[in-house]
């Protein structure tokens, strides 16, 4: 009766010879779970990895967890990480596609676990990859020398451990599982392979003899309640030659090696109209996003929230046209512009292909694109604060956040900067260089009762600075103005005051604002400099929006280029395998789209903050519309054909 308890048996389970209907698999896994929660190896994994981590004092560790099932384990280890205040990342490796995914939809809560199809006796990761690798009961299904291979690989990936969490041979466990098993469970699968699991799983010495035949060192075996053996032995294997296993472990945005979940195909930091509308347009093409935002939505934000005409192009191709109507922007048919003594010019917003351009909140706008940016199945990290990028020598690899409290790091083959003026991941690039002194101050509130013209965006020129008028929603207006920090400081940083004292030196800008109301907290920023930086600043880093560059506000296209270059790093993307030719195809094709435009802008610049010089400009844009239209068409691009 014991004689079958004192060799492993080698008749293969169900599951390894695919004798089960994928409803049969369906319910195994549901099933399943259920047993590993009750009798699972939580227990053993907390009782020795665990402690292993805190001896070490790890702040933060990553896991790879071969044969992960559902990636029970990978949760639990994830919540503990969350509770001691540790980073974490966890990859689940699976050979069945179905058990991949599964993987990922079992942890929607936690991003910080992905999944990965691959073989475990060839895994496709570098040399120590990752701080631990581990399996549970999975070891048992092959035979010995399948086991020597697959410890060898799983001691190669790991940088200080490996954890074998399998099943002890024991009559009693035998035993309680058949009877019980016959009574509580359903699926076909599990009371059968259940119970073969058991006899062909090991003793102590058998799993010691192993681990020795892998050549591994500081092996120990512990028993752990319900009948489970671990086995622990150390990474470090300084005879073997370093390999990998991952096709070079290229840096192709569509490998089938690729981690699902964790392991983004693309990161993007900033959820601005560039970042979401280029995670929109990546989703829908199938590559797995992650995008970070530092604030929770919906939120106010500097800008002068005119939204040209051509943006309307934008909305209907990323699906937001209908809901960016619902939210009841003005159609703003004209800009008109103010010199200081009163003289103006008006543009038509028909000349940029549309009968309007719209005056709506960013606070809406951003929070409608975020939305989307969900529906299509990007993950979404609210009020996460981007430390700085994950490096290897001066290649991007990610980014390190910290949200809830907790340090998080995320891996991708390919980062975006969305930041904004702030480009937080690009200047962490440039640590050491000296940051330069803002010039300019800009000054952002939501009013009422002004006098603004009905359906026209109003644009005002004074010393030193110039500043924007129009009717966003309802009948809140948004002003949104520059001027230079010097002002700003001789007028005690107070934004009511410069205002009155300079903005409304502009005489028409001092009828339209008398008798405002202030509606909204004053918003502020400094600003650097205009112009473009790097649209590629390293390897494995692009930007867009204004953290690629930042176009003088009183062109009006400040957000066509958010979603210009969004859609424009997207494309690229989508039609480029591997990193590098993404880099340099994005970077060429940015200058060749946007250069002519910014140096258009900067010329203008120079006449915006001397009133004489703009007065003069307004009144030859007066006498010749030609003359006009060719200005103003200046400050977009023509159609580029993409790369």
């Amino acid at each position: 009766m014991f004689d079958k308890f004192k060799r492993r048996s080698y008749k293969l389970e169900y599951i390894d010879t695919g004798n089960y209907t994928p409803e049969e698999y369906e319910d195994c896994i549901g099933e399943l779970q259920f047993v590993n929660r009750w009798m699972g190896d939580a227990h053993s994994l907390k009782a020795t990895l665990f402690p292993e981590i805190e001896s070490n004092s790890l702040r933060s560790f990553s896991i790879l967890d071969v044969g992960a099932g559902s990636g029970e384990l990978l949760r639990v280890a994830a919540t503990w990480a969350r509770e001691t205040n540790r980073g974490f990342r966890g990859v689940g490796l699976e050979l069945n596609e179905r058990s991949a995914e599964s993987i990922i939809e079992e942890s929607s809560g936690f991003p910080e676990i992905g999944s990965v199809r691959g073989d475990a006796l060839k895994l496709p990761f570098h040399d120590s990859e990752f701080d631990y690798v581990m399996c549970s009961l999975f070891t048992h299904h092959f035979v010995e020398e399948q086991i020597v291979q697959i410890l060898r690989e799983m001691s190669r990936v790991a940088k200080r451990r490996i954890f074998v969490i399998d099943l002890h041979r024991d009559p009693i466990a035998y035993f309680l599982y058949t009877t019980l098993g016959k009574l509580i469970l359903k699926n076909r699968l599990i009371r059968h392979d259940g119970a073969l699991s058991i006899l062909r799983s090991f003793k102590t010495e058998e799993l010691l003899e192993l681990a020795q035949r892998a050549g591994l060192t500081d092996i120990w075996v512990e028993r752990h309640f319900p009948s489970r053996l671990v086995l622990s032995a150390s990474a470090r294997k300084p005879d073997i030659k370093p390999r990998v296993n991952a096709d070079e472990h290229k840096s192709d945005l569509r490998s089938s090696a690729f981690i699902r979940g964790l392991n983004f195909d693309v990161i993007i930091a900033g959820a601005g109209p560039a970042g979401s509308s280029a995670a929109i347009h990546l989703a829908r093409n199938g590559i797995r996003v992650l995008l970070v935002e530092q604030k929770k939505f919906p939120r106010a934000k500097l800008c002068g929230e005119f939204i040209s005409p051509e943006c309307r192009r934008h909305f209907e191709n990323l699906g937001v046209s209908q809901a960016m109507t619902a939210a009841g922007p003005t159609a703003l048919v004209e800009t008109v512009f103010y010199s200081s003594r009163g003289h103006h010019v008006t543009i038509p917003s028909s000349w940029f292909g549309g009968p309007a351009a719209l005056g709506l909140s960013r606070a809406v706008m951003d929070d409608v694109l975020l939305r989307r940016a969900r529906e299509c199945g990007v993950s979404v990290l609210e009020g996460a604060t981007v430390n700085e990028p994950v490096l290897k020598g001066r290649d991007v690899l990610g980014v390190r956040l910290r949200i809830d409290g907790q340090e998080r790091e995320y891996h991708a083959p390919l980062t975006i900067d969305a930041t904004g003026r702030a480009r937080i991941l690009s200047r962490k690039l440039n640590a050491g260089e000296p940051k330069s002194r803002a010039g300019l101050i800009a000054f952002k509130v939501h009013l009422r009762n002004t006098r603004v013209a009905p359906n026209a965006c109003e644009i005002y020129f004074y010393p030193e600075g110039y500043g924007g008028l129009s009717t966003i929603e309802g009948d809140i207006c948004n002003l949104c103005f520059i001027i230079s920090a010097e002002q700003v400081r001789r007028h005690h940083s107070d934004p009511e005051t410069v205002m009155r004292e300079l903005v409304m030196k502009n005489r028409r800008a001092a009828y339209t604002l008398e008798h405002a109301e202030r509606e909204s907290e004053w918003l502020s920023a400094s600003w650097e400099r205009f112009g473009r930086q790097r649209p590629s600043p390293a390897n494995g880093l692009l930007t867009i929006g204004d953290s690629a560059a930042f176009i003088d506000p009183f062109t009006g296209s400040g957000m066509l280029m958010a979603f210009e270059s969004g859609e424009l790093a997207a494309h690229v993307i989508l039609r480029h395998r591997d990193t590098q030719t993404v880099e340099a195809q994005y970077a060429a094709a940015y200058v060749q789209k946007f250069d002519s435009r910014l140096r258009i802008s900067g010329l203008l610049r120079r006449a915006a903050f001397k009133p004489r010089l703009a007065g003069l400009g307004i009144a030859l844009c007066s006498g010749s519309e030609q003359f006009r239209n060719r200005l103003v068409r200046a400050t977009r691009s023509p159609s580029l054909e993409l790369p």
